[in-house]
């Protein structure tokens, strides 16, 4: 019987020691992301995963860039992909129009990543990038950041509506300085540096968590996502869900 007790005793203490380990390595896994501008996301590797199964990263992110210095009207059909609906006759217009400034433009854009980049000393060509793409009748801020991602995906971020309006709620909450920049240049190129500024100070709050996530993924295709495409995503997702 005593031999017998023990036995039962001895699986108990296995079991219960094989549960608490599972139980703690599933609580380790669940990565929280807290990004300087207010949102904070749980289970954030659950969330990116379901992301992009919305939205698929061989659709959009996937598509291999030969030249990210050049814009050729091959660059036009990658941005329906990710439900842009701009008419696809203004980017035809602004690419047979502003071909070489495009380009001329692009190859002074950073190709490091955004939290790594000098922002300021690319002030100048960022803003009139932005300025000449959203200049164009019927492209403007979600349609003109679909389209120029892929040249810069590192240093870029997709920024449609549901990531504006987040900036723009958060930001007064937690700097009003900061908003009252934004509201200052509430158009244009301007405009999309100021955002791409507060994007910088989320994805360098919190690059750790993000390559936690990152890891976790290893085995999805978008586990090679930068930084700031992360973050941007974590937030479009979010709200949008």
């Amino acid at each position: 019987m005593g031999e017998r007790w023990a036995s039962v005793a001895y699986i108990r203490r296995e079991c219960t020691s094989r549960l608490r380990s599972v139980f703690s390595k599933g609580m380790a896994e669940a990565v929280t992301v807290r990004l300087a501008s207010g949102l904070v996301i749980d289970d954030a590797t659950t969330k990116l995963r379901a992301k992009f199964k919305q939205w698929p990263w061989e659709r959009y992110d996937g598509c291999f860039r030969a030249n990210p210095k050049r814009v050729t009207v091959g660059d036009i059909d990658r941005v329906y992909q990710l439900g842009a609906r701009a008419a696809r006759a203004a980017y035809r217009e602004l690419i047979r129009k502003h071909r070489r400034e495009l380009n001329a433009l692009l190859a002074q854009i950073p190709q490091k990543a955004l939290e790594n980049a000098n922002l300021d000393a690319a002030r100048g060509p960022v803003v009139k990038l932005f300025d000449l793409v959203m200049s164009q009748p019927g492209i403007k801020l979600a349609n003109g950041t679909k389209f120029l991602y892929p040249f810069r995906p590192r240093f870029l971020a997709v920024i449609d509506s549901i990531v504006e309006n987040y900036y723009w709620y958060a930001t007064p909450v937690r700097n009003e300085q900061r908003f009252r920049q934004l509201q200052a240049t509430k158009r244009g190129g301007a405009y999309v540096f100021e955002l791409l500024r507060l994007l910088q100070e989320d994805v360098r709050s919190c690059r750790h968590e993000i390559d936690a996530v990152l890891k976790q993924c290893a085995a999805e295709p978008f586990a090679k996502a930068p930084r700031v495409r992360v973050v941007e995503s974590l937030i479009w997702h979010y709200y949008a869900r």
